[in-house]
This record gives C-alpha cells, sequence and structure tokens, in this order.
C-alpha cells in the first residue's frame, strides 16, 4: 500500500511492520496494526495505533511514534502504560476499599512515551525508580451502599488515600444505583453513566470529578 502525502511517498505496509518489528522486539509479544498516520500536513512524525496480542483494540490500545532526525531514526512509545495498568488499578482499588465496599476501576496514562528501559520484564514500581510521568485519567464506579457519611466526605476521604500513596491524575467518582453496578465495563463505561442523558439519573446518584496535581509538574 503505497501512500503519497503532499508529495511524499511512503509504502504504508512496509511502514506498519517496520514499526510492528520495533514493538516486537522490545516487549516480546505480538502486536496488530489499527490506523497508521504518516508524517504530512498535520504532524512532522510517522504514528502507529496498536494493540497487543490477546488485547482488545478499543480498550487496550498505544501508539508508536517514528521520528526521522538527520540521519537517525527514533522511535517512543507508551505501550509499558498499558503493561502496568492492572497493577495500578489494583493499587487504587486497594485504597477505595478502605473507603468503600465495591468497586470497578478503569484508567488510561496520559503520558505520550515511557523510557526505552521499561519493558513487558519490568513493573510498576521499577517506572518509580526512573522517576517517570505516571499521571493517569480514572474512573472509578462504587456500587450501591448505605453510608453514614455523604458521598462528599467520603470522597475526600478517598482523595487523601490517593495522595499519600503518591496516586496523581484526574478522577472521576460514581456512586451507582442499586442493580446498575455489575452492567459496567471497560469497554462500555463512558457511555453507560454518562452526564446529561436521559439514563443517567437511573444509573447514577452522582458523580464528583477532580484532580489530584503533580507536584514536580513534569511533561513529557
Amino acid at each position: 500500500m503505497e501512500i503519497n502525502m503532499f508529495g511524499n511517498k511512503y509504502d504504508g505496509d512496509k511502514l506498519k511492520d517496520e514499526m510492528i518489528t520495533q514493538l516486537e522486539k522490545k516487549y516480546n509479544k505480538k502486536f496488530y496494526p489499527i490506523l497508521l498516520e504518516p508524517r504530512g500536513y498535520q504532524i512532522d512524525y510517522d504514528k502507529l495505533k496498536v494493540y497487543p496480542e490477546g488485547g482488545d483494540e478499543e480498550t487496550d490500545f498505544a501508539h508508536i511514534s517514528k521520528f526521522n532526525e538527520g540521519k537517525k531514526t527514533k522511535y517512543i512509545d507508551n505501550y509499558f502504560g498499558i503493561h502496568i495498568r492492572p497493577e495500578y488499578e489494583s493499587m487504587i482499588e486497594k485504597e477505595v476499599l478502605k473507603v468503600f465496599n465495591e468497586v470497578k476501576v478503569f484508567s488510561r496514562f496520559v503520558a505520550d512515551s515511557f523510557s526505552d528501559k521499561l519493558t513487558c520484564e519490568n513493573r510498576l514500581e521499577d517506572a518509580i525508580k526512573l522517576d517517570e510521568f505516571l499521571n493517569v485519567w480514572f474512573d472509578i464506579y462504587i456500587n450501591h451502599q448505605d453510608i453514614e457519611t455523604t458521598f462528599e466526605n467520603k470522597v475526600k476521604e478517598l482523595v487523601t488515600l490517593f495522595e499519600k500513596c503518591n496516586i496523581k491524575g484526574a478522577y472521576s467518582i460514581a456512586f451507582i444505583k442499586k442493580g446498575k453496578f455489575n452492567d459496567i465495563n471497560r469497554k462500555n463505561h463512558k457511555n453507560y453513566v454518562k452526564k446529561y442523558t436521559k439514563k443517567f439519573d437511573d444509573i447514577c446518584y452522582k458523580v464528583i470529578t477532580g484532580r489530584i496535581p503533580d507536584s514536580s509538574n513534569k511533561t513529557k
């Protein structure tokens, strides 16, 4: 497949294979392409959206980008965020269960890249040691329960726990009504519990959003 972008000719299949090979060599697992964005008018680098073998292209996708810097080629990717996602969500869930009875957590790392030193052989603690940018967007769904104080106060208590654990990023915490919690999953949760829709009041009591700032103010 040849792609012509503003005078630059690309062999799309060759480019995809090259970027996939780079990922597979780094992470020692198979990847599949979703969408290729060749460099051109909008971006000055090649970008490929991928998902891993055994994953879901709608919920487990990552990106790899190829930069041509003179005679040198540089690749960056953010798949490590998918790799450590279960571990990170488990850490969040552990703190939530100190305040609420039943929870589902879905997260997304916002970093465009991680250190090349981090592969599938590494864990969250390795990223922390390398001082990686670990801000996340995370959505938390709390199943209905009788609580002695207000939901707002419970959320404040929870955010304090997050700060002590050095969990950073933007959060959305939803209090779900009886009988609605089991239907929430990673693929549907953004639309299932969606504000300003007719079904929202049937599903959710309240949603509280906020951000736990990263004191280092790093960008990557």
